[in-house]
């Protein structure tokens, strides 16, 4: 038959609602500073600036936050460590992170995957 209001029967349009798409974002990113235990270069900074800004940001159908990392950095190649990741700022320097797929226990929505900051600079582990 259609879709047709039963009573008019007349043609109604029907409009898929599309689910919002989740948001990646870091709640320690103004403590940035206090996370940095070692002095940055200019490419190094840029390239926290740029990891800091994903705040806010929708995750695109069919990408993963590491995707959106890549993206943002370029060369950053996010990899696990134990239960945390990390991503190269440079040889030497790192930015260390745990990602929250179940953010709806830190920010109270279950549409945000939270990123957060463990270290910016050198990493708690031997590379």
């Amino acid at each position: 038959m259609g879709n047709f209001n039963k009573k008019t029967q007349k043609a109604v349009v029907v409009v898929k609602a599309v689910a919002p798409r989740p948001i990646i974002t870091i709640p320690n990113r103004n403590q940035a500073g206090d996370l940095t235990n070692a002095e940055l270069n200019q490419n190094e900074a840029t390239k926290v600036a740029d990891f800091l800004a994903l705040h806010g940001d929708p995750i695109p159908g069919g990408s993963t936050v590491g995707d959106m990392i890549s993206a943002a950095i370029g060369d950053a190649n996010p990899e696990a460590v134990g239960n945390r990741f990390s991503i190269r700022l440079s040889q030497a320097h790192r930015i260390t992170y745990r990602v929250f797929q179940n953010a709806g226990l830190l920010q109270g929505d279950p549409m945000q995957f939270a990123i957060h900051i463990l270290t910016i600079g050198d990493a708690p582990y031997a590379h």
